[in-house]
């Protein structure tokens, strides 16, 4: 993580298998090594979460158990659960649904197919649409996009079209 220029570069995971063991090695997926770029917003939050839970050194966890053990499946479920509760979330949020949420909202913010696809480590368009919602606040905004781009396109025309002089709609 490059918390001076926001930016994550996720090169290893780690996998608890059935025994227990803990086996760090690269993503599954050559889409899987990727760069993410974060912006101030949440930034400012991470960067306090690392200056009070993570060690100075550079192979430091991120996320790490009470005793600064590497973090477990089940330890990091039991923390989910404290939360949820907290919150009076439980049964209503799962750990996915954030990944969910961030990504329909990267499509929502005008991320293309291919961007979606390399933030979430995707190497085929099928599990990237997934994430791209539709919603009638999304469709009142592209058809003002689409109003806004026909009224710069008439004020630019070399022939000083307007509204006025275009033909009658055919019907079809």
């Amino acid at each position: 993580m490059d918390l001076e220029n926001g930016v994550i570069r996720v090169r290893r995971t780690v996998v608890e298998l059935p025994t227990g063991e803990l086996r760090t090695g690269p993503p599954k997926s050559a889409a899987g090594r990727r760069t993410i770029f974060l912006d101030d917003f949440v930034l400012d939050d991470i960067r306090t979460h690392f200056a009070v839970y993570v060690e100075s050194k550079s192979d430091a966890f991120v996320f790490s158990g009470s005793k600064g053990a590497q973090l477990r499946r089940s330890t990091f479920q039991r923390n989910w659960r404290r939360g949820l509760a907290a919150a009076d979330l439980v049964g209503r949020v799962h750990f996915h649904d954030l990944r969910h949420t961030g990504n329909t909202w990267a499509a929502e913010s005008g991320a293309t197919l291919q961007e979606l696809m390399e933030r979430m480590g995707h190497a085929s368009s099928r599990a990237a649409l997934i994430y791209q919602h539709t919603n009638d606040e999304r469709r009142r905004k592209l058809a003002r996009g689409m109003s806004e781009r026909v009224r710069k396109e008439l004020q630019e025309s070399p022939d000083g079209a307007n509204s006025e002089d275009l033909p009658e709609a055919s019907g079809t």
